[in-house]
């Protein structure tokens, strides 16, 4: 990199910390992979089945504006389940950009309600930039039923 590429980046790098225009936190929407309903706004609980398919986080890192706002280079996000025995969030491996997670729920399932999901992003080294909590998730039994029992008795 030469020295007026350096001098630039190091000028763009001022003004946005000087405008404030990193990301503080995240806009997360939430899908339902067995309804393929989504809620952005977190106004209720969304629920899933235990039975299901899970549901899918897509994060947009926002600035404090609410503008969309780039991840600083070298950046990672991690997420974290406050029932980790009924949701379990990992990365998407089908996404490369870092900012894809799907809950999913271990078998044998665990029914709970409000589970919480924070997604924490940190720097290169490590250290947290900032985190947000999406909004709670339900993980409910799916009572439809799937079959008849049959007892069959000699006269």
């Amino acid at each position: 990199m030469n020295i007026l590429q350096r001098l630039w980046q190091w000028l763009v790098n001022l003004i946005r910390r000087v405008l404030k225009l990193e990301p503080v936190g995240f806009k997360i929407k939430e899908t339902n992979l067995d309804k393929e309903t989504s809620m952005a706004d977190g106004t209720v609980d969304l629920q899933i089945l235990d039975d299901g398919k899970g549901v899918l986080f897509t994060l947009t890192p926002v600035n404090k504006a609410g503008n969309t706002e780039p991840l600083p280079a070298g950046s990672t996000v991690k997420a974290t389940s406050s029932a980790p025995a009924s949701l379990v969030v990992a990365a998407n491996p089908g996404d490369t950009t870092g900012l894809v997670f799907l809950g999913t729920v271990p078998q044998p399932p665990v029914d709970a309600t409000a589970i919480v999901v924070t997604f924490e992003c940190d720097d290169s080294n490590g250290n947290a930039l900032f985190s947000t909590d999406a909004a709670p998730i339900d993980v409910t039994a799916d009572n439809t039923p799937v079959g008849f029992t049959i007892t069959e008795t000699a006269q």
